[in-house]
């Protein structure tokens, strides 16, 4: 049983990036948020300091692929059941089979900018997924979403800064075979249900 959980930034690699475009857009919103001194800075530091936004942009996609699966099972109501401790006693387990379904989830993080210490803008990027549970089986125990069982997903996925597509990646197959423990330490996520 793998304690870690594959994440979505495997797809977007740097090789996979459009840099050019990433750094036209970070040093135009880094520009635009320094705006009265911009004229006095020279474009040269402008794209010398977009290139930190290439580092940055490894972090931003390191979103876990089960924090996308179980966010979308957390609004699902067939889920909601297994919260009653009457029914599903703690302790005890139950195995759910995961039919094939589709989820669109999308994130929108961006990078706090600061000019002499003080909050000057910010650069907002939108990584956009699509993702296709084909096979599996979710564990719940006590209230919470434990493990996912042998199963894979196919994602696709597209990373956007301000607005600039800088990256799309039409397919990435994710594949366990012993399963993918969930939540910090393997404690489980609990399920809540959306009011």
């Amino acid at each position: 049983m793998s304690n870690d959980s594959p994440s979505i930034g495997v797809m977007f690699d740097r090789k996979s990036l459009r840099v050019p475009e990433l750094l036209a857009a970070a040093s135009d919103a880094m520009r635009k948020a320094a705006a009265a001194r911009a004229a006095a800075i020279s474009p040269a530091f402008w794209t010398a300091s977009a290139q930190r936004v290439l580092d940055l942009t490894d972090k931003l996609v390191n979103v876990p692929l089960t924090d996308v699966l179980t966010g979308a099972w957390k609004v699902n109501g067939q889920f909601t059941k297994y919260t009653d401790p009457a029914k599903y006693p703690p302790g005890k387990q139950s195995s759910v089979e995961l039919l094939t379904h589709h989820i669109k989830s999308s994130y929108e993080p961006y990078v706090l900018l600061t000019l002499d210490g003080t909050p000057a803008g910010q650069i907002h990027f939108r990584l956009e997924l699509d993702v296709t549970l084909k096979a599996g089986t979710l564990a719940i125990e006590s209230g919470r979403f434990r493990r996912l069982e042998a199963g894979k997903c196919e994602v696709t996925g597209t990373l956007s800064c301000e607005g600039q597509e800088i990256t799309q990646r039409k397919f990435h197959e994710f594949a366990w075979k012993d399963g993918i423990s969930l939540g910090v330490r393997g404690e489980g996520i609990p399920i809540v249900a959306v009011v």
